[in-house]
């Protein structure tokens, strides 16, 4: 189940890194959410798998941390969701998008700064997270870092389908700012590049 190990990672990671650069971790209990994906991970091994494409298994322990996070989503859609992750850095990669060093080191340390730097408040994000998920801070960006070309591929995929909407439309490109519009546009092109490889998901 490494694979599966390797997803829990990047949801976890994401997730945290995205609160903590915004500043919120006074408004969310950040232990918590370490515990549940700890748990989850000590679940992977010998969860049964509901789905695999390409070699990649959605596991029922990865199902559950999701609903654990954001409740109101059907198993289907979760499974699907991750499934299509996994599809977006395949086209990401075919495109020619895979992320450059300069990325890597670039989304790992302006975190590490804002860590580091006491940005994040006294009640500090990434501590309380580690210390719910049985890690240091070392082992935190080390997974951050192993993780980044596949979040990476995840923007650089979103970012060039709204760069290529606009165009086509003649709407003005704003990079991380686009209206509603394109935003839908670009969830419109993730849904057919799902529909395209549905074929390819083998469900269990």
């Amino acid at each position: 189940m490494k694979k599966t190990y390797k997803l829990l990672i990047i949801l976890g990671v994401v997730i945290v890194v995205l609160a903590a650069v915004a500043l919120a971790a006074t408004q969310t209990d950040w232990f918590s959410r370490g515990a549940a994906l700890r748990e989850a991970r000590e679940a992977a091994d010998g969860s049964p798998v509901l789905a695999e494409y390409h070699g990649h298994e959605v596991s029922r322990a990865m199902v559950d941390y999701q609903q654990k996070l954001a409740g109101g989503r059907s198993e289907r859609e979760i499974v699907d969701t991750i499934l299509r992750g996994y599809m977006m850095v395949e086209e990401a990669e075919a495109r020619g998008l895979a992320a450059t060093q300069e990325e890597i080191d670039e989304m790992v340390e302006a975190p590490r700064q804002a860590y580091e730097s006491g940005e994040m408040g006294e009640n500090n994000v990434l501590d309380e997270y580690c210390a719910g998920l049985g890690i240091t801070i070392e082992e935190y960006f080390a997974q951050l870092r192993e993780q980044a070309p596949e979040n990476l591929a995840h923007a650089k995929l979103r970012d060039a389908l709204a760069r290529e909407y606009c165009e086509t439309h003649g709407l003005e490109y704003r990079p991380g700012a686009q209206s509603d519009e394109v935003n839908a546009a670009v969830e419109a092109e993730l849904d057919k590049l799902f529909e395209a490889h549905k074929d390819e998901i083998v469900y269990y």
